[in-house]
């Protein structure tokens, strides 16, 4: 025991051996959570082979003429990319925030869950305000967003179907 690492660290500085403590159970708490960090990733993400996809889905707009704008060669095209899934989620289902469901997994129906939902989710007017918000950025007042199913068909991607969102 006297010749272990923890041991030798105790002996050697404090402050490091109680950062050392907090990481380990800090590592022990989300693997009990299942909730996935670095430098340690549970196993289930590489127990099953992955799977074939054959549908791809993607989140467009098109102005009032029905053309494809293409925000995607902008500066920010993460950014908007991320917005326009995240929204088309929440549209999905029915203006539930999806972050929530993440919240209460992890911390069930308590008063820290309510209080992370309250600051970290979006209700049913923020999910209204960002078609305000897609109108200043964009500067087309009549604008649709639509969720669009692709099949990879002969070396090239071909519409499956398309559904308004907004």
């Amino acid at each position: 025991m006297k010749n272990s690492y923890f041991f030798k660290v105790w002996q050697t500085n404090k402050l490091l051996f109680g950062a050392l403590v907090l990481f380990v159970l800090g590592q022990i708490f989300f693997s009990y959570k299942q909730v996935e960090t670095l430098p340690f990733f549970n196993y289930g993400m590489y127990s099953q082979p992955a799977q074939t996809q054959t549908l791809y889905t993607t989140v467009s707009i098109y102005d009032e003429n029905n053309q494809y704008i293409n925000l995607y060669d902008q500066k920010a095209t993460r950014f908007w990319q991320y917005q326009l899934s995240y929204y088309a989620q929440f549209v999905t289902q029915n203006y539930q925030d999806p972050t929530l469901q993440t919240i209460q997994s992890r911390f069930g129906q308590t008063a820290f869950s309510n209080y992370l939902g309250q600051y970290l989710t979006n209700d049913k007017k923020a999910g209204l305000r960002f078609s305000e918000f897609l109108i200043q950025k964009t500067k087309i007042k009549k604008s649709k967003i639509c969720r669009e199913n692709y099949k990879w068909v002969k070396f090239n991607f071909k519409k499956v179907n398309s559904k308004i969102i907004y």
